[in-house]
């Protein structure tokens, strides 16, 4: 009977193979050939067109192979038709179109036809540079303007026939805190507006020059350099009590589905400054919780009419005050990921706008569920020069991808640039910007730090380029838990990492303690939840905190902060001033319990805006209510229900 079945199988084999042979699955029987005698291949500037034949081998059935033009043509480029083939016809007759080349640059295209045997055949086709060019000027010569505010110019585009083509101009000189933009931008017509804003708080009282660059193909024209007085912004009035100007807190930037800032000015929440948390509600909307002396919410995905957030978005947030990645008159950026799995883009600049960065630069998926960390850039030291923004997140691939700004949305691959691990699928993200190069070898850079599927906390920073190491591995720290989240900030006065100047990074270790990593010139690792005592933290735990280098938090020696979740469902406190420290704000305010998973968001308000006029910190989470709760301390803990106080609809998670 064995035999029998392998002589039936052994029938069945030959019959299959014979049947593709007649069918055509077999190799053509003679690649594919041009001829291109008589065609033109060469042009001017003007369109033109001309013609070739194409000659098929024939397959196992007798037909001719099918053949397609492969890779398309470039756009301009018209050839028809697109593909032929599988019928009694083997010489075939194209005809191709050249557009007008508007450019002041040549340029070069290639035909080519792949036949379904994988063989093809190509040629070359020229075209030469339209004649003629352009000239640029600028005017007025002068213009004065107060820091804060915005002035314009107007750029002329003088043309020389038979050129049309579109100049695209860039500002070139302009100071610190000051940002060019043209209306329209590449332009082809005969004038742009250019709009020079103006930071009241960046662009320091003086007269400069700069000029406007043309660009045309590998045609560049400067205008001669014009003059821009900018007069010092007005004195603000000061406070009846005035008290030293604070240091700089440096905020941790994690990943998490609640984002949070302090707005000292006002400009994002109204006179006299406030703060904003920005959560998912059930709505799947991105919505918005703030104050200045009372609570008010409002949803900024449908003033936009942007995406929905997909579950479990995470969500993080930026104040920008000069406005550079916002517009005039300054304003914030949000990001979250919808369900299109793209990266998208809510800011105010004193109304809603939204864009999408993932379609602008052409950037990869984001992974589901992947963690979003981003940073304002205002001196442009990470975004070729000029002021922008910058996002990361985890894509389908496991790598960490990075969205920036300059004028324009671009992205990269850190983890291919650096050649570093794989994140794990349920990796957390957190970075910071070092304009100081501090942690960067003396060049200005950026970090970013995230778990590998070794479950070590591996980190990506750039000077001018990518670089990775793993600090796990370097110190022999504790794993990180599945799932762990992640903070970390810059010390750039190295009150915390031994005097010199370093990074901190937390995490939640196998043992459910929070780790820190720390770098002076090498790395190093401690243990906060062992040295301070505090409770283990729950499984699946958020991470927040901040560098505090005014000790208006912990006593008045500069520290930082950690916040998580205990097993009893509290937000528990671990902090350092020249030891660890532990205490229980939810216990020590009488607050609700948060619910089991909620993100948490955090931030020092060494001012007092916030917190009564005692310089304090606030701390913000979802409570089993689907409220966002919020802890925050002057001398001692309190809590108050921003939920409840603006009307603003429940959160989800």
């Amino acid at each position: 009977m064995k035999v029998q079945f392998l002589l039936r199988l052994s029938s069945l084999c030959i019959l299959l193979l014979l049947s593709m042979n007649t069918n055509g699955f077999a190799a053509c029987l003679v690649p594919v050939s041009l001829n291109t005698t008589g065609t033109t291949t060469s042009f001017p500037a003007t369109e033109g067109s001309s013609s070739f034949t194409i000659s098929t081998g024939a397959n196992g059935a007798g037909t001719s192979c099918i053949w397609t033009l492969f890779p398309t043509p470039p756009s301009f480029i018209s050839v028809f038709p697109a593909g032929g083939g599988g019928g009694s016809t083997f010489v075939f007759n194209e005809t191709f179109t050249v557009f007008a080349n508007p450019n002041l640059a040549a340029r070069v295209g290639t035909i080519t036809v792949q036949q379904q045997d994988s063989t093809t055949a190509s040629f070359t086709i020229t075209q030469a540079a339209v004649g003629g060019g352009f000239t640029v000027s600028l005017s007025p010569s002068s213009q004065t303007v107060t820091a804060g505010n915005s002035t314009t110019y107007t750029v002329m585009i003088g043309r020389t026939a038979p050129f049309a083509g579109a100049v695209s101009l860039f500002p070139i000189g302009l100071p610190t805190g000051a940002n060019g933009t043209f209306s329209p931008n590449p332009t082809t017509g005969t004038s742009s507006t250019l709009t020079v804003t103006t930071a009241a708080n960046a662009t320091v009282a003086g007269t400069y020059s700069f000029f406007v660059r043309g660009v045309n193909g590998a045609v560049t024209h400067n205008t001669t350099t014009a003059s821009l007085i900018v007069n010092p912004a007005p004195t603000p009035t000061p406070t009846p009590t005035p008290s030293p100007t604070p240091a700089p807190a440096f905020p941790g930037s994690g990943s998490s589905e609640l984002s949070s800032f302090l707005d000292v000015t006002g400009i994002s929440t109204g006179a006299p400054g406030g703060q904003a948390i920005f959560y998912r509600a059930t709505d799947q909307a991105v919505h918005r919780i703030y104050s200045n002396t009372t609570w008010l919410t409002d949803n900024p995905t449908s003033i936009t009419g942007a995406p929905a957030a997909v579950s479990s978005s995470s969500i993080t947030s930026f104040l920008d005050l000069t406005g550079i990645t916002t517009g005039a008159p300054g304003g914030q950026a949000i990001f979250y990921i919808a369900a299109d799995q793209h990266v998208h883009h809510l800011f105010y600049n004193g109304t809603w706008h939204t864009d999408d960065p993932s379609a602008g630069a052409g950037a990869p998926l984001a992974e589901t569920g992947s963690p979003l960390t981003s940073f304002l850039d205002a001196t442009g030291k990470t975004t070729g020069g000029f002021p922008g923004q910058a996002i990361f997140y985890i894509g389908t691939d496991q790598h960490v991808h990075h969205l920036f700004t300059d004028t324009t949305w671009h992205a990269d691959d850190p983890t291919a640039g650096a050649d570093a691990p794989l994140a794990a699928t349920n990796s957390s993200l957190c970075s910071f910007l070092d304009v100081g190069g501090k942690t960067t070898g003396g060049i200005p850079g950026q970090a970013i730090f995230y778990i590998g599927t070794d479950q070590h906390v591996h980190h990506l920073y750039s000077n001018t380029t990518w670089f990775t190491d793993d600090p796990t591995a370097i110190t022999g720290a504790t794993l990180a838990a599945s799932g762990s989240s992640l903070v970390c900030f810059l010390d750039p006065t190295g009150k915390l990492t031994g005097g010199t100047p370093g990074q901190a990074v937390f995490y939640i270790g196998t043992d459910q303690h929070i780790h820190h990593l720390f770098s002076d010139i090498s790395w190093h690792t401690d243990d906060p939840t062992a040295g301070s005592g505090a409770p283990l933290a729950a499984t699946g735990s958020t991470l927040t905190g901040f560098f505090d280098p005014t000790g208006a938090t912990n006593g008045g020696i500069p520290g930082q902060a950690l916040f998580f979740l205990g097993t009893d469902q509290h937000v528990h406190h671990v902090f350092s001033d020249t030891t660890w420290r532990n205490d229980d704000p939810t216990a020590g305010s009488g607050a609700p319990l948060a619910a089991v998973g909620s993100p948490l968001s955090s931030f020092v308000d060494a001012t007092g805006k916030t917190t009564g006029g005692i310089p304090g910190q606030a701390i913000f989470f979802i409570g089993t209510d689907q409220h966002v709760h919020h802890l925050f301390s002057d001398t001692t803990w309190h809590n108050d229900d921003p939920t409840a106080g603006s009307g603003a609809t429940l959160a989800t998670f």
